[in-house]
């Protein structure tokens, strides 16, 4: 049974409140993650998680151009899943996604892309920060 209430939520908040979207993503990504990770975890609560999931995440996936807060949420937990390699993981992305094996290694890449570039740009404002109290 999917959680209609979340859904309405979801697309309520998508075009006035994109942020809060996101953050209901991401917590429902969450509680599934804790889910998955379970070793008492409980089925039914997980496939309706990824059909919940799935009813808010596919229609914005299909859009020509999906980029959103939202879209960029999710994106970025079904990547950090698909990098830890665990079959539940990667079955929760199936699941929610539909996607194909390119596209799910897509994700994994722009994924450990973006994590490089975070990286990159915290060590930067370190480097900055250390040069300044320095001088």
């Amino acid at each position: 049974m999917i959680d209609a209430e979340a859904v309405t939520l979801f697309n309520d908040l998508t075009s006035r409140y994109p942020m809060a979207a996101a953050g209901l993503i991401h917590d429902l990504c969450d509680k599934l993650s804790f889910l998955l990770e379970s070793e008492s975890s409980d089925e039914h609560a997980i496939e309706n998680l990824c059909e919940t999931l799935s009813q808010i995440f596919r229609p914005i996936d299909q859009r020509q151009f999906p980029e959103s807060y939202p879209w960029d949420a999710a994106y970025d937990r079904f990547g950090r899943w698909l990098m830890r390699g665990l079959p539940r993981n990667r079955d929760a992305v199936i699941a929610i996604t539909g996607w194909s094996n390119e596209q799910m290694a897509a994700c994994k890449t722009r994924y450990t892309e973006m994590v490089r570039i975070y990286r990159d740009d915290w060590n930067r404002a370190a480097n900055t920060l250390e040069n300044k109290i320095i001088e």
